[in-house]
């Protein structure tokens, strides 16, 4: 859902996997979950939805730093890098699961539901 106040637009962000299945660290550029790319748009502001931030599990991938659990996070697109796959730039975004790589981990979810708002974004 696409929402605008002045020159920012905000867009709702919901994805989910079927019961059972979780959104894992796949070790990608560390520990991201989800992907995104915004081509020209960066930074983006960030926020939690019902998918609540936290250091042992779910943050945006932030610009510098380590992962927080604040809310709204203002980020910038950076090179994302995924081993074989190959190398993504610019203005590629993540959300991490900072819980430890591999399968099922406590804090797991099988929905991410957040906000990233940002001047431009599509429609």
């Amino acid at each position: 859902m696409l929402s605008t106040t002045g020159t920012t637009e905000t867009i709702e962000v919901t994805a989910s996997l079927p019961t059972g299945w979780a959104f894992i660290a796949t070790g990608a550029f560390g520990a991201i979950a989800l992907a995104f790319a915004l081509n020209g748009i960066s930074p983006l502001s960030v926020a939690q939805g019902t998918t609540l931030w936290s250091t042992t599990a779910y943050t945006p991938l932030p610009s510098s730093g380590s992962p927080s659990a604040a809310s709204p996070q203002s980020i910038s697109g950076q090179t994302i890098s995924f081993p074989g796959k190959g190398t993504f730039s610019p203005d590629r975004y993540g959300i991490l699961f900072n819980g430890g790589t591999g399968g099922i981990k406590p804090g797991q979810s099988n929905t991410l539901d957040f906000q990233i708002s940002a001047a431009g974004l599509p429609g």
